[in-house]
């Protein structure tokens, strides 16, 4: 199965530092540990798979391909299509990423990763995503924030929002063989993006990306009768927090845990940045060399 990562520069240059969910530097303390952070990913996936592709704009294809020099099988620009939309709906990059396969795909973040193959049954399925997000506060808490806006809603949110409390899929990897419903899906966040324009300039649009990529996706798979294959069925945010980015999981990988995702807040926190650092050095010495070369000489200064 062909492994997919993507990058839209743009949130990545000018994200607000203070914004909610800020992808500035992808949410690293600094950008040395976000090339870190996508060399280990890369270089994981290729040391397991044979076929990764990296989908990106024409910035995103200078720092990560000439110069960091990360061995993607294949390279797909086209993210500088999304430049009109504004940096902080980072998850944009993702979404184009997914409407482009056409072919059974797993698309993998750049704060994710594997150290052994996945399942065979993460190869195999329909639908696949890391885990399900049930009944988090967060999620409601966003929904209450956003009301008095008058948003425009996918029906297929609405409905779930009608029998359920609000629950989302967490993405940090997701793909599978169903194309067609990548299809719609992406079809459905785009129109669910541009049919509230008018209100970006009235909310945190860092949040709103977890409603049109996660809650749309668990949305849209309930409504259509989807079964989505999870990496992990574990549930409770504690629980799932400790399975993926517990930093004692993460300095005992590999080969205890298959997976790591460092989402969410961790990004922030020095001893997840320095853990980042030592894999890397251990594992890629070489690629890590080459980042703490570029680092020093500041030639990312002309990006």
């Amino acid at each position: 199965m062909k492994l997919v990562q993507s990058f839209w520069s743009k949130p990545y240059i000018n994200s607000a530092v203070d914004a909610a969910e800020t992808r500035l530097h992808g949410g690293w303390i600094d950008k040395k540990y976000y090339y870190m952070s996508w060399a280990l990913s890369c270089l994981q996936l290729c040391r397991y798979y044979d076929h990764v592709e990296l989908v990106t704009d024409r910035l995103g294809k200078k720092i990560l391909i000439d110069t960091l020099e990360l061995p993607y099988t294949n390279v797909r620009l086209g993210l500088d299509d999304l430049n009109d939309y504004p940096a902080d709906l980072w998850a944009l990059g993702k979404l184009y990423a997914y409407g482009l396969q056409n072919e059974p795909f797993l698309h993998v973040d750049s704060d994710l990763f594997i150290w052994e193959e996945l399942r065979s049954d993460m190869t195999k399925s329909p639908l696949v995503a890391q885990h399900l997000e049930k009944e988090y506060a967060f999620y409601k808490n966003l929904m209450e924030e956003v009301a008095p806006l008058n948003l425009h809603i996918p029906e297929c949110i609405k409905a779930r929002h009608r029998i359920e409390p609000i629950n989302a899929y967490n993405m940090g990897i997701t793909g599978g063989h169903d194309l067609e419903f990548f299809r719609l899906y992406t079809i459905e966040a785009f129109k669910f993006i541009n049919a509230n324009k008018q209100n970006f300039s009235r909310m945190a649009l860092g949040p709103f990306n977890t409603i049109f990529e996660q809650v749309l996706f668990y949305s849209l798979a309930q409504t259509h009768q989807k079964p989505v294959n999870l990496y992990t069925y574990t549930t409770g945010e504690h629980l799932v927090d400790d399975e993926m980015k517990g930093l004692e999981r993460f300095r005992k990988t590999p080969p205890q845990s298959g997976l790591t995702h460092l989402y969410g807040s961790c990004k922030g926190m020095q001893p997840f940045c320095d853990e980042v650092s030592y894999k890397l050095k251990k594992y890629h010495p070489v690629s890590y060399e080459k980042i703490m070369d570029i680092v020093e000489a500041e030639a990312v200064l002309s990006f």
